[in-house]
């Protein structure tokens, strides 16, 4: 079933150690995402020490917010063994994306 656009603006930032732009392009073209990935360096901190990770930027371009668990969030997570992201729907939701599906399962 194809994805459904509803003109809404999203930007997902995920980052892992080993993370490729070109392959979450990949990823997001094989599930029939319309998008933008920017590639982008984050400075990461735990209680004991901080480090530089690389990341994506996605640019999710009118997709519904409904469905972005399901065909970008789950697929993405799979492939690269994501723990967490950012994300922000222009003018309905900002936090971690954990909590946008499920309340309080973001540390």
């Amino acid at each position: 079933m194809k994805p459904v656009y509803d003109g809404t603006t999203s930007d997902l930032n995920i980052s892992s150690k080993y993370i490729n732009c070109d392959d979450v392009l990949s990823t997001l073209l094989t599930c029939g995402i319309k998008c933008t990935v920017i590639p982008h360096k984050s400075v990461i901190c735990n209680k004991n020490d901080c480090w530089i990770e690389p990341g994506c930027s996605v640019k999710l371009n009118g997709l519904s917010h409904k469905e972005i668990n399901h065909k970008v969030w789950k697929p993405l997570q799979t492939q690269f063994n994501l723990n967490c992201a950012h994300l922000h729907i222009h003018g309905y939701y900002i936090g971690c994306i954990l909590d946008f599906i499920r309340p309080t399962e973001c540390k």
